[in-house]
Formats: C-alpha cells, sequence, structure tokens
C-alpha cells in the first residue's frame, strides 16, 4: 500500500494506525460490529452497507487443558484489575481492550471457530 503496489488491504488497527495518523493511509471501513474506539469517525462495514459483515482480529490469554480453575480464576481476576489501568494506552494503540469473565471468552473463541469453519467449508477451500 505504501508503495503504491496495491490499492486496497485489510488490516488491523495497531498495524497501520502510525500511517493512517500520518495521512499515509485512507481508511475505509472497520470490519467489526462496533466502531473502534481508536478511530470513532471511521465507519463499519455493516454501516455501508454490507449487514453483519464481522471479521476482526483479536488477542486473548489462554492456558492449558487442565490448568486448576482456581489458577485461571486468579489470573483472571488480576487481568480484568488492571484492564482499566492499560485501556488508554491499549486503545491509543489501536486496540479495544475487552476483559470479562472466562465462560465469555471460551465462548467467543467458540463462536469464531464455528463462523471460520462454515466459511472454509462454504468456499470449498477444504473438503467437508
Amino acid at each position: 500500500m505504501l508503495a503504491g503496489q496495491t490499492d486496497f488491504m485489510f488490516a488491523t488497527i495497531p498495524s497501520v494506525i502510525g500511517q493512517i495518523k500520518a495521512r499515509k493511509l485512507t481508511p475505509i471501513a472497520v470490519t467489526s460490529l462496533k466502531r473502534s474506539r481508536s478511530m470513532p469517525d471511521i465507519p463499519t462495514v455493516e454501516e455501508l452497507g454490507f449487514k453483519g459483515y464481522q471479521a476482526g482480529s483479536w488477542f486473548g490469554l489462554l492456558a492449558p487443558v487442565g490448568t486448576p480453575q482456581a489458577i485461571i480464576d486468579k489470573v483472571n481476576a488480576g487481568v480484568n484489575k488492571i484492564l482499566p489501568a492499560l485501556e488508554k494506552q491499549f486503545i491509543a494503540a489501536g486496540a479495544d481492550p475487552v476483559g470479562g469473565p472466562p465462560k465469555v471468552f471460551a465462548d467467543f473463541i467458540m463462536s469464531e471457530y464455528t463462523k471460520w469453519k462454515k466459511v472454509i467449508e462454504d468456499s470449498g477451500a477444504a473438503k467437508k
């Protein structure tokens, strides 16, 4: 994009926020269901007329199967406690931090798995 060899790309906000702020790249839309807190003036793809479109990147903390629930709860409580203090830094870097209970994150991961499995199967990219 920056070299002028590509006219369009999908990228995570953290990977391009510097170029957007330097006016080297022009954002068209975010692919999340809600606008990004780091760049709230950029519309969502859905707002531009593509109903139900959602594709995003995310990061999370995971533990090996069999990790005692007490350890998971302790780490989760610590992350949720410190997250508000780090929120401004995350948003400034282009990320939208989300805390919450492990079950909500586990359900989210499963929904992402189910969604993308169907996309891959429907595309013919994988044997059914």
